[in-house]
């Protein structure tokens, strides 16, 4: 179907003030050209009655939510609750098991930036993977996000160097040796216009590490709307290994690394989605601590990232020279 992308009309919900929403263009190829893949997607992540579509680019095969909230009316959905805000959303064992993996990632980063160079975290969120990073060199590390209460924690508590501020006001006069966006790309406004930043703030031959959701994954088509990676309407846009390939040789960056991760967490989100339409008296069973889930779902996530299916992914990509 063709789509007027200027269109605009008013989403009304009991859960906050009436938001515009919006039709765009495809943010990779400008077409209006778009079909439904998926209708009437909840906002399971807040349990909110809102709403929202994916639609399939014609042309290019990109896929967005559409109509979406307006950048101004976009922070509706970021409440003061939201999940990544909580510098303790998880505890005991399962904090141990994430800090082994942003260590392993942190190492990652070790292989491609030296001593002394200059790394910055765009949506750092409290500044967990920051504070890793600062353990393990002598970098020049620096982060931004637009949350406050995040920014507070991430400054006041773990001494990071750390500021509000969104990745459109972020300014042009510092080259980096290295921007790390994890799971941060996706929820900006135009993905197209994020690269065509960071290949300016980004020195030849450095590298952007990126962390994003992949919805050519076992996840997206057993899940179908209640994948986790959705999560709409605050991701902008959905990518595959494929369509972020064509962004990075789009704007001048070249793919040096893919790792699809091991991560049964979205099995476990999926499952508690459907149970909120379903059968809301599993949903405290349907949890990331609950060791049952964990011992079952474990083995399918070790699967999907052995065949290059995970529902999460993560890229290094290198500026070209």
């Amino acid at each position: 179907m063709l789509i007027n992308a200027s269109s605009s009309s008013t989403l009304t919900s009991p859960a906050h003030s009436p938001v515009q929403v919006i039709h765009v263009p495809c943010d990779f190829c400008g077409s209006t050209k778009r079909h439904y893949y998926i209708e009437k997607i909840r906002d399971y992540d807040l349990d909110w009655p809102d709403t929202f579509n994916v639609a399939i680019c014609d042309n290019c095969g990109v896929m967005f939510p559409d109509p979406r909230p307006t950048d101004q009316d976009i922070f509706v959905y970021y409440p003061p609750n939201y999940n990544p805000f909580n510098p303790r959303q998880v505890t005991g064992g399962l904090a141990r098991v994430k800090a082994f993996f942003d260590r392993r990632k942190a190492l990652k980063v070790l292989r491609y930036v030296g001593p002394k160079e200059k790394i910055v975290d765009v949506g750092c969120s409290w500044g967990g993977f920051l504070a890793m990073l600062k353990t393990l060199g002598d970098w020049e590390l620096s982060g931004i996000d637009t949350d406050p209460g995040s920014i507070e924690y991430a400054r006041n508590v773990l001494k990071l160097n750390v500021r509000v501020e969104s990745f459109e006001a972020f300014p042009e006069d510092t080259l980096y040796d290295c921007v790390i966006m994890k799971y941060t790309l996706d929820h900006l406004p135009s993905p197209a216009k994020a690269f065509e930043k960071l290949a300016r703030i980004i020195r030849p031959g450095g590298y952007f590490v990126l962390q994003i959701p992949n919805n050519d994954s076992w996840e997206a088509a057993i899940l179908k709307r209640y994948w986790h990676g959705w999560e709409i309407p605050r991701h902008m846009i959905y990518l595959t290994p494929q369509t972020t390939a064509a962004y990075a040789k789009k704007y001048g960056f070249t793919v040096k690394e893919v790792e699809h991760e091991l991560n049964p967490n979205n099995w476990i989100w999926g499952l508690r989605y459907w149970a909120l339409d379903h059968a809301r008296f599993l949903v405290p069973f349907c949890d990331i601590k609950n060791p049952f889930l964990l011992a079952v779902l474990t083995p399918i996530a070790a699967l999907a990232k052995f065949f290059k299916k995970s529902g999460r992914t993560e890229y290094i990509l290198q500026r070209n020279k």
